[in-house]
């Protein structure tokens, strides 16, 4: 995340790169120490907007936090590469390794992993981001090997998009960078510029 951190820099946007493992602890564990963050970067007096740019499983970590309760500061949030509904290549792995990597149980595609159960209480998720009023813009990988783009929907979002690219590398592609300020400026991805046609 750290090319796009600095482009959001460059282009006049404070900051907050919070990095976690994507190994070890499990989902919840990861998501408890992310809403300590949020809750101080809420608290700052300086900060009267904040919106949210996330990339894979930090999508899900930061839906963890926000189905817990959304600041009023929070306008718009783009989820890049989500696992919204799972990945059958966490399913897949975590059958050997999901003893030694937790949280590839939790985003396995499995309709039981955390991911999956999260869902189940999608509406009531849905209904409070709107009543806050919070916009959801999702950017999705044309070539993603670890989240095919089904996974990536939830239903909720107000603009999706797809970049041409692969899981990760689509964090440092120009082209990309200009959908998500778009997105945060505006509420919606440049269809002028469209990655794709989805």
């Amino acid at each position: 995340m750290s090319p796009l951190a600095w482009r959001l820099r460059r282009d006049g946007y404070r900051t907050n790169n919070w990095g976690y493992w994507s190994l070890t602890p499990g989902i919840a564990a990861q998501a408890e120490k992310l809403q300590q963050v949020l809750e101080g970067v809420v608290q700052d007096p300086q900060v009267q907007r904040l919106d949210l740019v996330t990339h894979s499983m930090g999508c899900i970590l930061m839906r963890w936090v926000l189905s817990r309760g959304i600041s009023p500061k929070v306008r718009r949030w783009v989820m890049m590469g989500p696992p919204n509904r799972g990945s059958i290549v966490a399913r897949n792995l975590a059958r050997g390794l999901g003893w030694l990597c937790p949280p590839l149980r939790d985003l396995s595609d499995d309709p039981q992993s955390f991911v999956n159960r999260m869902n189940r209480d999608l509406d009531v998720f849905t209904k409070r981001l709107r009543e806050a009023q919070v916009q959801v813009g999702i950017i999705a990988a044309s070539h993603d090997h670890m989240v095919p783009l089904p996974s990536t929907r939830l239903g909720l979002e107000e603009d999706f998009i797809v970049a041409n690219g692969l899981h990760t590398d689509i964090l440092f592609r120009q082209k990309v960078y200009q959908q998500v300020r778009a997105f945060l400026q505006n509420g919606a991805f440049n269809r002028d510029t469209a990655l794709a046609k989805h």
